[in-house]
Order: structure tokens, then sequence, then C-alpha cells
């Protein structure tokens, strides 16, 4: 028997210029934090109005901006709606989960470890929970770990950002090193002119 990997998906990466990495990652060992037992993030979680991050918000506007153009979505605009950072320490982590109210989610490294973030999508194998025209009895494997996710961990280094979709699960599992770890991350909702005004589902909308 031989398995096909098919259907493969992809999300967005960039780098950040040097100088501008630097500058950013002064300014976050400044910030205060709040710590929630098994990590901390910024008690500010409108980091995109902090005067003393503009120039980094401003690079990930325009990488947002790109993302929009190459899936074409029909927007004037796509804009931050939240943005807050993260710090690890030995051993502490961030379960699996999505971002809800809003489109592109992005994570920006500040610091080099081993830990990376984990992707998680439904295997193909789990997509169905019910046999339609039968019982309606949910489908159980004998071992559904086995089935149950597909994962993709992407590296981290700094000054990478990663732009996906905010439904796209995804974690961080315990860092197993003696080190601090870094990143920041945000939320953006297309603005302006959305849709078509002719085909009837035009929408504006204007993020402050």
């Amino acid at each position: 028997m031989e398995e096909l990997n098919i259907l493969p998906q992809k999300i967005y990466q960039f780098k950040c210029d040097p100088k501008l990495l630097e500058d950013t990652q002064k300014k976050i060992c400044k910030i205060k934090w709040h710590e929630n037992g098994f990590n901390s993030i910024s008690e500010n979680g409108y980091l995109q109005k902090d005067e003393s991050f503009t120039k980094i918000h401003n690079w990930f506007h325009k990488c947002l901006v790109k993302v929009k153009e190459e899936v074409q979505f029909q927007a004037t605009d796509i804009k931050i709606t939240q943005s807050w950072a993260n710090r690890q320490y030995y051993q502490q982590f961030h379960n699996p989960h999505k971002h809800p109210n809003s489109v592109f989610s992005g994570i920006f490294y500040l610091s080099h470890t081993n830990t990376g973030t984990t992707f998680l999508l439904k295997s193909v194998w789990q997509m169905y929970d019910h046999i339609n025209g039968l019982s309606g009895q949910p489908l159980h494997y004998w071992n559904p770990d086995d089935r149950g996710m597909v994962e993709y961990t992407v590296e981290e280094e700094p000054g990478k950002l990663i732009i996906f979709p905010s439904i796209l699960e995804h974690g961080v599992k315990p860092m197993m090193e003696d080190n601090i770890r870094y990143t920041m991350a945000f939320n953006s909702f297309l603005c302006g002119k959305i849709g078509e005004y002719g085909m009837f589902n035009e929408l504006i909308i204007d993020i402050k």
C-alpha cells in the first residue's frame, strides 16, 4: 500500500528588516505583562495603538495587504484590530486555539527557540461524523488520535512573520529550553468597501 499526500495548503511568511527587528526587541522587553499560569501576555491588547510600536505595525499592515491581494479578497483594505505580545519560559505552552472575529492572524517571532508554532487541521478521515442515510450514529475509530489531526510546525527565527487564516487552529507545545520566547501576534479584519454594490453584497466598514 502506498500513501498519497494530497491537497497541500499554504500560509505566508515575511522577513523583517534587521534594524526594525532590533528596535522592536528592545521595546518588547519594557512592556508590562499579565501572567496566566501557562505563559504571559502583554497587558496592552492594542499594541497597534501604542506609538512606540508604530513602525512595526506599519510593516505588518503592508504584509497583510500583500496577502489580501494574493488571495484576492474583494475589499479596499485590511487593518489590524488587536495586537499583543506573548512571553514563554521553560515548559510553558499555549493550548491549540483559533482567533474569532478575525480574517487573517499573524505571529511575529522576536527570539529563537526550537519550539515553533504548530498548526492543526482535521484529517480527511475525520471530516464526516455521520454516514448519511444510515442510523445517524457517529463513526468511531479504535484509535481516533491516529487519524484525528494533521500537524505542521513552523520553525521560528527572529524577524519572521507568518500570516494565516484566523480559523486555522494553532498552538505552542511546551518549550523545553532554558530560554525566554517572545512573539507578537495580531488579528485583522477587512475594511473600507467590501464586496460589490451591483451584486448587492457591499459593506462599508471603518476600523479605527
